[in-house]
């Protein structure tokens, strides 16, 4: 699993599987969306997380690559 912090306020966090992809959690400026283990499921949640993808260009390259969650959402047609 790896966890990405985004310092927004309050704070941006998603976890994820670095082998699948497959996200875990992911809590939108201190609001949770996703919560696999809390069984937290909000709708839309993918869509908002595309959005604050390309909102801090996290899907721009980079000499370190791409984010393993970002990967699923590139094979679902969600980002360009």
């Amino acid at each position: 699993m790896a966890t990405l912090c985004i310092m927004t306020e309050p704070p941006t966090t998603i976890e994820y599987s670095v082998k699948t992809g497959e996200v875990s959690e992911f809590s939108l400026r201190g609001k949770v969306l996703l919560d696999i283990n809390k069984k937290i499921s909000t709708d839309g949640w993918e869509a908002q997380l595309v959005r604050f993808v390309k909102e801090h260009r996290l899907n721009k390259p980079n000499p370190r690559g791409l984010h393993a969650f970002m990967y699923p959402l590139y094979d679902k047609g969600l980002l360009p």
